[in-house]
């Protein structure tokens, strides 16, 4: 089955580690404001909460009132994170078993870039056309979402 992939890459001048910060205080999620059709985040609260991040589920209410839940997969402080969306309430749920975005960060000199990778998984080839739409409603979402983080006070 075809997995559809995008990529979002932005400017920092934030320090990762604030990043990183954040994205542990779930405060912050409700930054993501979607994008027309496709929501926002409304609201977040961990499910398990481990002490190394990874292992930890974020259950997510949306501003449609959609849910999914989010798994971080892998927590390379400074460096990358992997995370797993999925549980997704339907109508998501019927055309895709999951997302994997991963967080990675380039440096040289001193720039530094954020990028955020998306892979979706289609439940079925029909599903192909919706999810297509999706990728495209999430990238300039992603897109605005990336370039709100990096308009936040640089470190």
């Amino acid at each position: 089955m075809r997995i559809l992939r995008f990529v979002c890459e932005t400017p920092i001048k934030m320090g990762v580690e604030t990043i990183f910060e954040k994205i542990q205080n779930l405060e912050n999620w409700t930054s993501f404001k979607g994008y027309g059709p496709l929501p926002g985040i409304r609201k977040t609260e961990y499910a398990v909460k481990t002490n190394g991040i990874t292992g930890s589920v974020v259950q997510v209410e949306n501003t449609d009132g959609s849910r999914h839940t989010e798994s971080f997969l892998e927590w390379i402080p400074e460096q990358k994170i992997v995370i797993k969306l999925s549980d997704f309430s339907s109508p998501l749920s019927k055309l895709s078993t999951h997302f994997i975005e991963t967080w990675s960060f380039l440096s040289s000199g001193d720039s530094r870039l954020m990028r955020r990778e998306f892979e979706l998984y289609p439940k079925h080839f029909m599903a192909l056309p919706f999810l297509w739409i999706i990728a495209q409603l999430m990238k300039k979402a992603v897109n605005r979402h990336s370039a709100f983080i990096a308009s936040q006070t640089s470190i």
